[in-house]
């Protein structure tokens, strides 16, 4: 019976994501066992479902900080697909450690993984509670008005940093930072220590 591999099935695949050499199949499998979508979707594979998610998604934030750009990418994709389909899910330690290794990568150095950064950033901000719109403040925030001054930043990089404004500005008034009065506020501050620059 299929259920009775389902702890095999999970069990090779992350041993797979363990070994260096089958570790981007891994991730991409996984990405697409968390996709709502999916013709297998993770909700139905898993009757322990925290747990899982309590191990993958500490060790793919870890993938982050890998060289490996293929990883970086894969990583980005299968931990946006997991934060769409399994965000209630998930503790906020764990949000927090995806923040925090994701936003070294939110950079002008490289704008294609910027993007895929950017994409998993808007999702995550999407009904962010307050603690974790607090680490989105700290941590990403500042890199992405940073990007923003970039003259390099454009296409899919710049399409992805917009969305996330939006999705930041769109937060209720009274919440707390990131909203819409400390974004403005933040560009303004910005573009005006540009213009005293330029004088």
């Amino acid at each position: 019976h299929f259920a009775d591999e389902v702890p095999y099935i999970l069990g090779t695949l992350l041993d797979r994501m363990r070994n260096e050499f089958t570790r981007v199949t891994a991730v991409n499998a996984f990405a697409l066992l968390a996709a709502p979508g999916g013709a297998v979707p993770l909700t139905c594979l898993l009757i322990t479902k925290n747990v899982l998610l309590d191990v993958l998604v500490p060790e793919l934030a870890g993938f982050l900080r890998k060289s490996s750009k293929p990883l970086r990418q894969a990583t980005l994709a299968a931990l946006n697909a997991i934060f769409e389909a399994h965000a209630d899910a998930l503790k906020p330690a764990a949000v927090e450690e995806v923040l925090v290794e994701m936003a070294p990568l939110v950079a002008e150095a490289d704008l294609h993984l910027a993007h895929h950064a950017l994409l998993l950033a808007t999702t995550v901000a999407r009904g962010a509670s307050e603690k974790v719109a607090a680490s989105i403040d700290a941590e990403l925030v500042p890199r992405a008005l940073a990007l923003a001054e970039s003259p390099l930043v454009q296409g899919h990089a710049l399409r992805s940093l917009v969305a996330l404004f939006r999705v930041l500005a769109a937060r209720p008034a009274k919440a707390a930072p990131p909203n819409h009065a400390s974004l403005t506020a933040a560009l303004a501050s910005q573009a005006e220590a540009a213009h005293g620059a330029k004088g």
